[in-house]
């Protein structure tokens, strides 16, 4: 896709592309997208796309995005991404981005990203992604960063 790099090794590597629905099963699914890196350790990744459905159990998600870095120990990260919701669970989220650096613990993590707009119920939570917008309700008022 685009000069987009996708290496994933898995056991099972289950793929429909229709209505662009990607269901895998995974012991490592390791991503290069645009000098993107997204490396990811998952029992169980499963994932539809467009619909734009995101199901992910990790044990450890490690992700690099554009040199910002994201790493995050996860029991069950679930995303649903219809047009566009993400709803995380998280033990904790440990993210840095862009040289920033974000410790966040949620015990639910909750995010819209329809038009890019991020809506996000935390703990503890701030996050701000290059050209996404993110409106965040915390218990902990956030930094915009």
């Amino acid at each position: 896709m685009y000069g987009l790099i996708l290496v994933v090794y898995c056991d099972v590597a289950y793929r429909q592309l229709f209505s662009r629905i990607l269901a895998e099963y995974c012991d490592v699914a390791y991503r290069q997208m645009y000098g993107l890196i997204l490396a990811v350790y998952c029992d169980v990744a499963y994932r539809q796309m467009y619909g734009l459905i995101l199901v992910v159990y990790c044990d450890v998600a490690y992700r690099h995005l554009f040199g910002l870095i994201l790493a995050e120990y996860c029991n069950v990260a679930y995303r649903q991404m219809y047009g566009l919701i993400l709803a995380v669970y998280c033990d904790v989220a440990y993210r840095q981005m862009y040289g920033l650096i974000l410790a966040v613990y949620c015990d639910v993590a909750y995010r819209h990203l329809y038009g890019l707009i991020l809506a996000i119920y935390c703990d503890v939570s701030c996050r701000r992604l290059y050209n996404l917008i993110l409106a965040v309700y915390c218990d902990v008022p956030c930094r915009h960063l």
